[in-house]
């Protein structure tokens, strides 16, 4: 690593380090590293040349971003205007960057703890309009005379710290594209000069919201380069508001032509899409300043430099607006902003209003003008509809607010099976047109299956894609004709089973799936076609094949193995489906194959008739009913947890009364445990015994009886668990493991947490937040999205806790994930989270009792209210109750909800 100087004493001093660090990358096979300021590393590397302005950031940016800055400051105890001032103060902003300056912030805060933070403020900002300088010509000194606004130059120079001058040297070297260190030599020694008398505090203002600060240096900095600037966010999130702090400080500054274009103002009024559009393209010579959501900005397309808001927003104490009747302020702006608050657009486009709060948005373009047409409007498709073309770039629930009766009559008249039925109808024309469109149609049927895009004829995607997805509606049009589509494809094509025995496209590979069950006579290749059918995930296309499946079934003869295969089929779609034709075809598959009893047990459960299960032979039953309370606990259905594992472990003991084919058995098993394999049945029932044990254990956490110990419970749960941890623990250490594995792994440390936390053991407990902290190593071998953003938060608050410091989220995918860090930033001081947790906990699907109860009785709890425990109670809510005043073992213990989704035991098979 190499260390550049900020300046040069000369250009040979430059040209020979320029000449070291080319040697150090001829010696070194290894990358050699370089930091320094911007401008200085972009000239010793050759990025640019000296006479070149360089006024951009590249690689990595010593500084600190916006929310560090807050952070540090609030941490300080410095909040509001004074913040804003402080950060004003050190704001540091780029062509392409914008950020704080860590010794400019400290340096700040030392003024405002010693009184002196206005009088400083006044003194910089006569210098303010150096950071907004462009490529400049000419010498430093005349540079700063043409942007210096105050009386005496002189005087105010010598008054100004050296941090603050060194950013305005490096700012004028790398403007005028001098060697690093020019300007300071040459502003060595200034003359007085002397301005007009003017009243220094009026010539730039101190700034206020702190959260926008840096947002409006850049982009004042954007407009006075010549550029147009657009800020992009949601509704209410502040956009208006940094807008005007720009415009503000541009005319301050002398730069007066500029346009502000904004949907809606302070004033609560809106301008209709319409207007924006011709504003924005009204061909005048000023800049301009454009404030969109971003469903406006992507329906006009307008050039010039994004700025999005949201995150910056965020920090503000008026965040929590933005969750005030969210629904009612999207409607507010919908109605006024694309209806132009007018009945008679509303009517006219209440046809795409229905499909958008029936089926949610995007709606496809032509699927909007295709229901328009349907509904009566006549409307040309080659002049492009703004309102139509809105509809297909938002991305917001729509909820209507309607107060106009005719409005609300014609949205209750719009039939939406009509615009269903008629889709399907055309694409049918289409398919008779050209028979491809069918093949065509199928694809972007199956598209879920693939992680890949499906590309189809571009018609067929405007019509039907929604943000690269099928929209809901086009799903069902198209699977009204699926039969047809099926049939149109069975007659086109021949499909040789042999040649499909290779790696090809999933999609494809279900098309020609489809072609083998109508068509094929070969058992082998309908073998192969369930085997296929079996890797699939999405149980939404095992239902569709399915009543394929069974005619195939029937249509080549009732073979033993294809029955085992159609059982397994059918368990795999019961999972999530309960057909009700189904119990009949599984009472008659008992005439060829016993392992049918697995989806008829299934089903059965499902239906509330677990009195029917009756399985005679005891490896069988085993098998079932551990399959019974894996399904069981996944759907939290709690009070049946108990009988199943009653039932399961009668049956345990007996497996060697078997009178099935083993060699069968262990074919079905590896079907459904597809991830290991087992050479003897005995270890295979051990596993199922330690699963099952595993669950209960699990389950015993979260529904922890009142007149029960705490330390009793964590005891027998800890019992139950941790011979399934060495299993874990095997498998990770053999590199065999699984994702779920490594969510059981974390499972185990948050065991750990809740006993150390009943026993008072704080040591352990920060043992076991050291263990997670250390799962950061494996996380790159983790595939599911779910468990990669469990693991990683874990990992993320456990630094929180042990640094005492807050720490950025970048992903999320579970609302229970999410609950838990805004909670954690409750605790660590973010009295803004509290509103946003409460917005999250009625987002929890109230069926799903445990995460509701739990995570409903937590808020109260961080409200500082009394939770009624004979309700529901679990280990974590005693234990979060007993210390809820010990803000640092609350933490902790928020630490174990991480991954709610799992902590069932429910594992994907």
């Amino acid at each position: 690593m190499i260390e550049l100087p900020d300046e040069f004493n000369d250009l040979k001093e430059f040209l020979a380090l320029r000449e070291t660090l080319k040697k150090a990358k001829k010696e070194n096979e290894a990358k050699v590293h370089v930091i320094g300021n911007f401008y200085v590393v972009d000239l010793v590397k050759g990025n640019i040349k000296l006479g070149e302005s360089s006024l951009v950031v590249r690689g990595y940016a010593l500084t600190y971003p916006y929310y560090k800055a807050i952070a540090y400051l609030k941490s300080k105890g410095v909040n509001g205007n004074e913040m804003a001032k402080i950060l004003d103060y050190s704001c540091f902003v780029l062509d392409n960057y914008f950020s704080y300056i860590p010794l400019l912030v400290r340096e700040g805060l030392k003024l405002y703890t010693e009184g002196k933070l206005d009088e400083s403020i006044r003194l910089t900002n006569r210098f303010k309009r150096i950071m907004y300088v462009g490529r400049e010509s000419g010498k430093p000194l005349e540079v700063l005379k043409k942007h210096y606004k105050g009386n005496n130059l002189k005087r105010d120079w010598e008054l100004l710290p050296e941090s603050y001058k060194k950013i305005i040297f490096y700012l004028l070297d790398s403007s005028l594209g001098l060697l690093p260190g020019s300007s300071k030599y040459e502003l060595g020694e200034i003359d007085n000069v002397a301005g007009e008398e003017i009243d220094n505090d009026q010539i730039i203002s101190p700034l206020t919201f702190p959260e926008f600060v840096d947002l409006t240096n850049y982009g004042v900095r954007t407009v006075t380069q010549g550029k147009d600037l657009i800020i992009l966010g949601p509704v209410r999130s502040g956009k208006s508001t940094l807008s005007t702090l720009i415009m503000k400080r541009l005319k301050e500054i002398g730069f007066g032509d500029v346009k502000l274009i904004d949907y809606h103002d302070l004033e609560g009024n809106f301008a209709f899409i319409k207007k924006i559009q011709d504003d924005i393209n009204d061909g005048s010579n000023f800049r301009k300043i454009i404030v969109l959501t971003k469903d406006i900005y992507y329906t006009l397309k307008p050039r010039g430099q994004v700025i999005e808001i949201l995150d910056h927003f965020l920090s503000s104490p008026n965040y929590n607006d933005l969750l005030k009747d969210y629904e009612r302020n999207i409607f507010n702006y919908f109605y006024n902003v694309i209806l132009d608050a007018d009945p008679n657009k509303a009517i006219w486009y209440i046809p795409l209003v229905k499909l958008a709060e029936e089926y949610g948005t995007p709606i496809p373009y032509k699927l909007g003008l295709f229901t328009l047409t349907k509904n009566g409007r006549r409307v040309g498709e080659e002049d492009k509809d703004i309102i139509v073309e809105w509809f297909s770039n938002v991305n917001e629930d729509i909820k209507t607010y309607f107060d106009d009766d005719y409005v609300k009559e014609s949205q209750h008249k719009v039939d939406l099976d009509k615009i269903i039925d008629g889709l399907s109808s055309y694409l049918l024309t289409k398919v008779k047109e050209d028979s491809e469109t069918a093949i065509d149609l199928l694809r972007l049927y199956f598209t879920e299956v693939n992680e890949n895009h499906v590309l189809v004829n571009s018609e067929l995607n405007k019509l039907l894609l929604s943000a690269g997805k099928l929209y809901k509606p086009s799903k069902l049009a198209i699977r009204k004709i699926f039969n047809e589509l099926v049939d149109v494809v069975s007659s086109t094509r021949n499909i040789d089973c042999m040649e499909l025995k290779r790696d090809v496209d999933p999609i494809e590979n279900i098309i020609s799936i489809l072609v083998l069950l109508r068509k094929s006579e070969n058992r082998e290749c309908i073998s192969w076609a369930y085997e296929e059918i079996l890797k699939l995930k999405d149980r939404t296309v095992i239902s569709d094949l399915l009543s394929d499946v069974i005619s195939s079934f029937n249509r080549v003869g009732r073979d033993k193995r294809l029955a085992n295969l159609l059982s397994i089929i059918i368990y795999n779609l019961l999972k999530e489906f309960t057909p009700t034709s189904i119990e009949k075809i599984l009472e008659d598959l008992l005439a060829v194959t016993p392992f049918s009893q697995i989806p008829l047990s299934l089903l059965y459960y499902k239906t509330d008739m677990i009195d029917k299960i009756d399985v005679k032979d005891p490896l069988l039953s085993t098998l079932i009913y551990s399959l019974l309370i894996d399904y069981n606990v996944r759907n939290k259905e709690l009070n049946k947890v108990v009988t199943l594992y009653d039932k399961f472990r009668k049956n345990y003991t007996k497996p060697k009364n078997t009178q099935l084919d083993l060699k069968e058995f262990k074919e079905v098993v590896s079907y459904l445990f597809s991830h290991y394999q087992f050479d003897k049945i005995e270890d295979f029932m051990d596993y199922l015994k330690r699963r099952a044990d595993a669950i209960i254990g699990y389950t015993l956490l979260l529904t922890h009886p009142n007149d029960e110990s705490v330390k009793g419970t964590i005891e027998l749960a800890e019992k139950l668990i941790l011979p399934w941890g060495e299993i874990i623990l095997k498998r990770i250490k053999s590199s065999t493991a699984t994702d779920e594995d490594y969510m059981d792994l974390l499972k185990l440390y948050q065991l750990q947490i809740l006993k150390s936390l009943a026993n008072n053991e704080k040591y352990e407990a920060r043992l076991a937040l050291q263990g997670i902290t250390e799962l950061s190593s494996i996380v790159h071998k983790i595939r599911d999205d779910k468990a990669k953003s469990s693991i990683a938060t874990a990992i993320t608050l456990s630094k929180m806790i042990i640094d005492n410091k807050v720490k950025i989220l970048t992903k999320v995918e579970t609302i229970s994930d999410l609950l838990v860090f805004y909670s954690t930033l409750f605790l660590m001081g973010n009295k803004n989270a509290l509103p946003l947790i409460e917005l999250l906990v009625y987002q929890i699907d109230k069926n799903d009792l445990i995460q509701y109860n739990l995570f409903t009785d937590l808020y109260s709890l961080l409200k500082g209210e009394e939770i009624d425990r004979n309700y529901y109670n679990s280990v974590m809510l005693t234990l979060i109750s007993k210390y809820i005043n010990n803000t640092n073992k609350v933490l902790v213990l928020l630490v174990t909800l991480i991954g709610m989704w799992h902590v069932l035991g429910y594992r994907g098979y």
